[in-house]
């Protein structure tokens, strides 16, 4: 998943740049450019700390019925891995914020840093979103009412007689 989310950031950040033209962040001045930094630093922070506090939500679910068979499910797992995946691309946005403006505040910009910038904000922002929406399912099926149908709630809801 990790590599699928890069190449499709690194497609787009292909398909952003126009001829010869610098892109995004290199179009802006030195102290445009650390501002940028700044702000690239300040929401990957802030959705890294949301999608460590949705892995802590889904760990610490309650055990009941169903949230356990739920937990032996491959959807649950997924959820989980995505949330991680989301955090480590959120880390590496931060990384390259900082290394960003401590190294690109010369006139001419370093295009590796930027590249590295925009694709990993793209790519975070694609799994802040797919992961977002994993968490909604999961707690969904965690609240859905019990049906005969469904395998997780077999069992359940049976009075003793």
């Amino acid at each position: 998943m990790l590599i699928g989310l890069l190449a499709v950031a690194t497609v787009a950040l292909r398909l952003l740049a126009t001829g010869k033209a610098p892109i995004l962040l290199a179009r802006a001045g030195p102290d445009h450019r650390l501002a940028l930094y700044g702000q690239f630093a300040s929401s990957a922070v802030a959705l890294l700390a949301a999608a460590l506090t949705a892995l802590t939500v889904m760990i610490a679910v309650p055990d009941r019925p169903r949230a356990q068979a739920l937990r032996q499910t491959t959807g649950w797992r997924l959820v989980q891995r995505t949330l991680l995946t989301t955090a480590f691309l959120c880390t590496v946005t931060l990384i390259v914020a900082h290394v960003g403006a401590g190294t690109d505040y010369s006139a001419r910009p370093h295009k590796w840093v930027e590249a590295i910038m925009v694709a990993g904000a793209a790519t975070t922002g694609i799994a802040v979103l797919v992961a977002g929406l994993g968490l909604a399912l999961a707690l969904a099926a965690l609240d859905r009412q019990e049906d005969a149908a469904d395998p997780i709630s077999e069992g359940r809801g049976a009075e003793a007689v």
